[in-house]
């Protein structure tokens, strides 16, 4: 089977304090963007290992060099997952809920893109 490519995919997670809310977009470019798979995960370490294994199977099937996990800053919440993801040798983005709020609205996009 012919993997799809990417111009750019991003990891993004809404985090709570008992779970998190993941989904796995492509970029393609001109401003299209396409969900290609979401989940949701506790927020404790076996939780994190689910998630990586779910996450690194979804990635398997599509070409792409340019990948970030993405978060938001949710007071302490984030910070497990975020330093579990470092450990992995991956891009990790955490931004102020502001910033992702003004991004989005800069890219045209009125609510969050969770499928």
């Amino acid at each position: 089977m012919k993997k799809h490519s990417y111009i750019q995919m991003g990891l993004g997670m809404d985090i709570a304090k008992s779970d998190f809310s993941a989904c796995i977009m492509g970029f393609e470019g001109k401003k299209k963007y396409k969900v290609l798979a979401s989940s949701k995960f506790s927020n404790t370490p076996s939780g994190f290992e689910k998630y990586w294994s779910w996450s690194q199977k979804h990635l398997g099937k599509h070409d792409c060099e340019d990948i970030e996990y993405l978060m938001e800053a949710t007071g302490v919440y984030h910070e497990n997952l975020a330093w579990f993801l470092y450990d992995k040798s991956v891009k990790v983005v955490v931004a102020l809920p502001s910033q992702a709020k003004d991004f989005m609205k800069g890219e045209g996009f009125g609510v969050k893109l969770i499928k």
